[in-house]
């Protein structure tokens, strides 16, 4: 069955088992196809709707993608870019490992995306597109768009030459580099903005803006000092203080004891 899955909408159903319960990455865990779940309620629980962020954010984190190319990711931040077979996994950044996981098997997409062309509009539901063997164009378009136009684009020499190594190197799709991906679908509105990755592509936004520390050390150290921890070193910092201001005071009072012991009994 799994791999039926993952010849149809490139999901691993049962990802579930190959990672320990308490496996995550970022804010993603692992998605298995659960007894007495429909097919349906499988494929949109793997892709669920960005709906928890706010459009004004994926909009302007859109505006903000050439801060996402390929080639400044590994500069400035270390990152690796690992190709994955697994569509879910798109975009997802592992800040553990400092990798981020792209999905690369473009003719899949193309193919999807021309099945779909001239019989579902942009916005359909998974419930529509998987009538006709296939996933909603949304998704399509915004997996080619995010890999073909922010992080390699096609205008931009230094993202094309690694896109050309990992090709090479890291076995990943040779049609990634053939720039028609999300074009081959006809009626794309202006105000095209993403549904599906669109708190990712956020996130990726946020960790270029925070510059995480490329070694490990650095980036250990920049963790246990991130807004999550800030209460908990303040406090710290406070007590440290009251500690060395009790033991300023301890020495005070001791000269004090002397100098009092040496005015009342002179030699």
């Amino acid at each position: 069955i799994n791999v039926a899955v993952q010849a149809m909408i490139m999901v691993d159903c049962a990802a579930r088992d190959w990672h320990a319960h308490t496996h995550v990455m970022g804010s993603y865990r692992p998605t298995s196809w659960a007894v007495n779940e429909s097919f349906l309620g499988f494929v949109e629980r793997s892709f669920p709707p960005s709906l928890d962020m706010d459009e004004e954010a994926i909009s302007d984190a859109l505006d903000e993608s050439n801060a996402l190319k390929a080639w400044k990711l590994k500069k400035r931040l270390g990152i690796e870019i690992t190709p994955t077979d697994n569509l879910a996994h798109h975009l997802l950044y592992d800040p553990r490992h400092n990798k981020l996981y792209v999905f690369h098997h473009v003719a899949f997409l193309k193919a999807h995306l021309e099945l779909s062309a001239d019989t579902l509009g942009v916005g359909c539901k998974i419930k529509e597109s998987l009538k006709i063997g296939t996933l909603p164009p949304q998704l399509l378009i915004e997996t080619l768009h995010s890999l073909q136009s922010i992080i390699f684009p096609s205008t931009d020499g230094r993202s094309r030459l690694l896109l050309e190594q990992l090709i090479r190197r890291k076995l990943f799709d040779s049609e990634c580099a053939e720039y028609d991906g999300y074009r081959r679908f006809r009626g794309l509105p202006e105000d095209f903005t993403y549904k599906y990755w669109g708190d990712r592509i956020v996130k990726l936004n946020e960790v270029m803006a925070r510059r995480v520390p490329r070694n490990k050390f650095s980036r250990w150290l920049y963790w246990q000092t991130s807004d999550g921890n800030a209460l908990m070193i303040a406090l710290l910092a406070l007590l440290i203080t009251i500690v060395l201001g009790v033991l300023s005071l301890g020495v005070a009072c001791f000269q004090t004891w002397i100098a009092w012991q040496a005015w009342r009994s002179p030699v």
